[in-house]
């Protein structure tokens, strides 16, 4: 039992340090079955395990033995002796696993040489996945660092030319855009307020100019009302001194006529005297 525990810890270390290599090459699934297996291996779980549960009908699928690569997979005795014959049919593998023949049942029975074996045969491929995986994993960190190198460099040189002359310049014209905005702000609430006072005053003026058009309107009406009476009183007034003087000049034409009329009167009769004279004188 002490050995098994010994094995059982030792293909554990394997398929953790085989983990990453595994996860690379996308057999994970594998290893990790295999990982599930060592941690199993208790004789507690392993008698668990040769009890299977009732009713659960859980049927194992050999879907992560076909995950490994072609090149792994080139002992068929490895496959058939765990129990995931990729040729048998899914009726006789759910016989094996009902009947307990699987590999926790085949490394449980530790007291059977030919299991002892074929767990030794176990880490001895466990170990040669282990070479492979690691030259596969050096392979391919050098071909993710071919990789990722040049891309991680143009990407710091990327960022190096922004941060240097986008982002500062980003940053200068955001600051600057924010001040105009702030300069604008203060302006536009200025003009507001100004606006404000100007509309009240405007207001205000207004209100006073329509009172005082309102007063002058009452006012003109009133001045037609007064003109109307003083130009009746004027034109009665004038009538009345155009009759007077008329009437006046009148009788004064009249006394001019009379006196002129008496005057050339009295120069007839006096002309005509003479005239009577003159004849008298003549005929002597």
């Amino acid at each position: 039992m002490v050995k098994y525990q010994h094995v059982s810890k030792h293909l554990k270390n394997r398929c953790t340090r085989l983990s990453p290599a595994a996860k690379l090459l996308g057999i994970e699934p594998f290893t990790a079955a295999m990982r599930k297996t060592s941690e199993k291996s208790s004789p507690i779980a392993l008698r668990a395990a040769q009890q299977p549960q009732q009713g659960s009908g859980a049927v194992p699928s050999n879907a992560n033995l076909r995950q490994i690569p072609t090149f792994l997979r080139d002992d068929e005795a490895l496959t058939n002796q765990a129990g995931f014959d990729n040729d048998s049919s899914d009726g006789e593998f759910s016989e094996d696993w009902d009947e307990g023949r699987t590999l926790i049942e085949n490394l449980g029975n530790t007291e059977d040489e030919e299991h002892d074996s074929l767990l030794e045969e176990h880490m001895a491929r466990a170990d040669e996945l282990h070479v492979c995986m690691t030259e596969r994993s050096k392979d391919i960190q050098k071909d993710v660092a071919d990789t990722l190198v040049p891309a991680m460099d143009h990407i710091r040189l990327i960022h190096g030319l922004l941060e240097d002359s986008v982002e500062s310049k980003l940053t200068a014209g955001t600051l600057n855009f924010d001040e105009a905005a702030d300069d604008y702000q203060k302006t536009a609430a200025a003009c507001r307020s100004d606006l404000l006072e100007m509309v009240k005053t405007s207001n205000f003026t207004l209100r006073e100019l329509f009172n005082s058009l309102k007063n002058e309107y009452v006012h003109k009406s009133q001045l037609s009302v007064d003109f109307e009476a003083k130009f009746k009183e004027i034109r009665a007034s004038a009538s009345r001194l155009l009759v007077e003087e008329t009437a006046k000049e009148f009788n004064d034409l009249k006394l001019k006529l009379d006196q002129k009329v008496v005057v050339l009167s009295k120069t007839e009769k006096s002309n005509k005297q003479n005239m009577l004279v003159k004849n008298i004188l003549g005929k002597k």
